[in-house]
């Protein structure tokens, strides 16, 4: 499970790194499933495991988990106030952003793919087509105004969650939403292991570039995500965690200033085999194959 980080297992162009896991999976004869997902962090990830369990009747005995270093901002910004519970207080659905303009939103692809997919009448495609847009316009006009009352002019795109505004919780944290993010992750923790079938749950973190290589204190991440799962998996007998940020600080990988994609977040194929994979194989899979 995690984010783009291991959805980017299977988007490079030439799949090297898609058929470096491939050929260990044959090998081995083992079952994997990669539900990475674009901007998916703990609390989406605990959704999207009963919904692999409940809709496909996918029930791992081990899980290995990406988290990313956005996904406190993604957590605080993006899914904190949108989260669903059912009458037990158990997580069971994020509500959709729509007509927010937030990162991500999807509302105008959605609709439109829907519109064209489903109707073949040009007409009546123009006629969906003209009153969706109208309905559009007006909504996210409407979701504009709302954002002006409620968080003021200047502040008006806080709630888009930018890159910016997911970022900077990595330069600097409230005590309050450091606490709150431990409990996102704790929470996803103990709902792993209430899995009967799961037996091994294994963390994944790994640094960003603004982490280590950034000279700029308005840039540089003085928070990082390694460190506070770390500490958290202390608690847990049957959750490891791969930290590739002590890996590098301990010289047992070199993570170079170029292994970095201009986005300074994801690394480069090369790196991604050589770094990640590899380290993944020789730290995880070959200890339980």
């Amino acid at each position: 499970q995690g984010d783009s980080y291991v959805e980017q297992l299977v988007e490079e162009n030439n799949n090297l790194s898609y058929m470096k896991v491939h050929d260990f999976v044959f090998k081995n004869k083992i079952g994997f499933i990669n539900s990475g997902t674009t901007s998916y962090s703990p609390s989406l990830m605990q959704v999207q495991f009963d919904i692999l369990e409940k809709d496909f009747d996918i029930k791992p005995n081990i899980v290995i988990s990406y988290i990313d270093q956005t996904d406190i901002g993604d957590e605080l910004c993006r899914y904190k106030n949108n989260k669903i519970y059912n009458s037990n207080g158990k997580l069971i659905a994020i509500k959709n952003t729509n007509y927010s303009r937030a990162v991500f939103e999807y509302t105008k692809i959605n609709n439109l793919s829907e519109i064209l997919l489903l109707n073949k009448n040009k007409i009546v495609v123009n006629y969906k087509l003209t009153n969706f847009f109208i309905k559009y316009s007006y909504k996210r006009f409407i979701n504009k105004i709302q954002n002006i009352f409620k968080y003021g002019w200047e502040k008006k795109d806080v709630s888009k969650c930018h890159f910016s505004e997911i970022t900077k919780y990595l330069k600097y944290i409230e005590a309050d939403d450091l606490k709150y993010f431990e409990n996102v992750v704790i929470n996803y923790f103990e709902f792993l292991l209430k899995k009967k079938h799961v037996e091994k749950v294994f963390i994944i973190t790994f640094p960003h570039y603004n982490h280590l290589f950034e000279n700029d204190t308005k840039k540089k991440y003085n928070i990082n995500v390694s460190n506070i799962i770390e500490k958290l998996v202390q608690n847990y007998d049957n959750i490891n965690h791969l930290n590739f940020s002590k890996l590098n600080s301990d010289n047992e990988v070199k993570i170079d200033n170029k292994a970095y994609k201009t986005d300074r977040a994801h690394i480069k194929e090369k790196y991604y085999i050589e770094i990640f994979l590899n380290k993944i194989e020789e730290k995880i899979l070959n200890t339980l194959f």
